[in-house]
């Protein structure tokens, strides 16, 4: 029993100091540096373990440590029956049991370290993930739509929106109209019901916001706004681009979260959440840039214009791979890099439907409201002041855009909210401790391209977005862009970027190393 508790205990015991000494040092030392690896940095060894390789050396410790264990129960035995103590045949099968359960607990063990790594192999992919997941197939995995190869033409791109269609087919897929663009005057055109409600307090029940309703934006500059000059276009994506997935030489370092959106009943999935988050390493600065999920007509890095809304731009990347061979999520990085003036290194990727269960394996997030939130298509009725949200109010939370003084844009700054909250849960001692189980939680909801070597990177980003000094810009109008007229989308409500404001955004963020100088 006493080698059980401790090895070397039970030679203690019977005066084999030597041995004891021996049997008892070992695993003293290896308990010792796993404790001070842990308790140093608790997110950092709950990372490490995500790798193969260092999850092989500690279930090779492990296994070491259990046969240790074992080894020294029986060799207790051996030893008091070498000093002819009494009954110790009777303590054989108790010896035997004890050793059954080392080995057990050590099994055990080996088992969580080895899931652990698995979820690791989950959420630590490439650009075209190779799970079996709904975010896997979402990001990058087998196409379900196969566009009409009969008619497409490689190389093709939406182009600009035209006033009205043309007699023939353009070629371009899904363009069944001909008018050179892929819109809602198109024969099986995917939109939401909610992407035509309004955004802005409006009656959640109409099809349509109001033509003289401008969404509010709390978030105006002092200065006034760059005029609004069609003729901007963003830079070129220059040939010095490296792969996606590694760190600059220099500059900042880019990660886009994007927040995948498949529930309230759709087929499809739309990236309701994209943030650029970009950190100066050499300033320890972070700025947060939100793209609002009804950014519409944009320029294509691969040239022409996408009409439809941004969030619908990784499902058309998925289901035209011709267009897009470097693959959808890739494809998204270099278009909102295009947009901004910047290369996109990394992304990382949430389904939002299993937000609540992270949110409550974290144990909830706290935020603060600076306005009431009366959201009745959400049922959400928040007061202004400090909230606790737990895993189901986080969701209404974070998809909120209905109410009074509620929009996309409000809803952009409360995701960015979210993020922080949540960054600045995982630094706490006590949720550090259900670091393994939240990475389990996260293996079918999570991806990202950052490399695990690189992975303090992305937790440094984490860290500083809960900083106070972190930047935080929304491209909502009427500063970064405009209301494109109901009567050009159909009655959809879409804006359009002010690449003008866009511009002076980039160069000021990004300083000389922004693609519009």
């Amino acid at each position: 029993m006493l080698s059980f508790i401790w090895p070397g205990s039970g030679h203690a015991y019977l005066h084999r100091r030597r041995r004891a000494v021996a049997l008892a040092l070992p695993p003293l030392l290896l308990t010792a540096v796993a404790f001070v690896l842990i308790a140093s940095d608790p997110t950092g060894f709950a990372v490490a373990m995500l790798a193969p390789e260092v999850a092989i050396v500690i279930l090779a410790l492990l296994g070491l440590h259990g046969l240790w264990r074992a080894g020294a129960i029986i060799d207790s035995w051996r030893a008091a029956r070498a000093a002819r103590a009494a009954r110790v045949w009777a303590g054989l099968p108790v010896a035997v049991l004890l050793s059954l359960l080392v080995a057990g607990a050590h099994v055990g063990a080996g088992v969580f370290v080895y899931s652990f790594a698995q979820a690791g192999e989950q959420i630590f992919q490439d650009d075209r993930p190779t799970g079996n997941a709904d975010i896997d197939f979402i990001l990058g995995g087998p196409v379900d739509e196969t566009p009409d190869t009969a008619t497409a033409q490689p190389g093709a791109t939406p182009g600009p929106v035209s006033p009205g269609p043309s007699p023939a087919p353009s070629g371009l897929p899904g363009d069944t109209n001909g008018d050179g663009v892929v819109d809602w005057n198109d024969e099986g055109w995917i939109e939401d019901e909610q992407d035509r409600e309004p955004p802005d307090g409006a009656d959640p029940n109409a099809t349509s916001a109001p033509e003289d309703e401008e969404p509010e934006d709390d978030e105006q500059d002092a200065e006034p706004a760059p005029s609004f000059d069609p003729a901007v276009t963003p830079p070129p994506t220059g040939p010095g681009d490296g792969p996606t997935g590694s760190l600059p030489d220099e500059g900042p370092i880019n990660v886009l979260f994007v927040g995948l959106d498949s529930g309230l009943g759709r087929n499809h999935a739309l990236t309701d959440t994209l943030i650029l988050a970009s950190y100066f390493p050499a300033r320890d600065k972070l700025t947060m840039i939100s793209i609002p999920r009804d950014t519409a007509r944009l320029p294509l890095y691969a040239g022409g214009i996408y009409p439809r809304r941004i969030n619908t731009f990784l499902s058309y990347a998925r289901a035209n791979p011709h267009l897009f061979p470097e693959g959808p999520i890739a494809a998204l990085m270099k278009q909102v890099g295009f947009v901004l003036g910047t290369r996109v290194h990394y992304y990382a990727a949430t389904d939002l439907d299993g937000m609540p269960r992270v949110i409550d394996l974290v144990g909830g997030v706290q935020v603060t409201l600076d306005r009431r939130i009366a959201d009745p298509k959400m049922q959400l009725y928040l007061e202004p002041g400090v909230h606790h949200l737990d895993g189901k109010t986080v969701m209404p939370y974070v998809r909120s855009r209905y109410g009074p003084g509620n929009s996309d844009w409000q809803r952009a700054r409360r995701q960015q909210q979210v993020i922080r909250a949540a960054a600045a849960r995982v630094r706490d001692p006590q949720v550090a401790l259900k670091i393994p189980q939240i990475v389990n939680g996260m293996a079918s909801v999570v991806r990202t391209n950052v490399p695990r070597d690189k992975v303090s990177v992305l937790l440094k980003v984490l860290e500083k977005a809960n900083d106070a000094s972190t930047e935080q810009v929304v491209l909502s109008p009427n500063r970064y862009a405009r209301r494109i007229p109901k009567e050009q989308t159909g009655g959809a409500y879409m804006t359009e970027l002010n690449l003008a404001a866009v511009r002076e955004l980039s160069m000021r963020v990004f300083g000389p190393f922004s693609r519009y100088r």
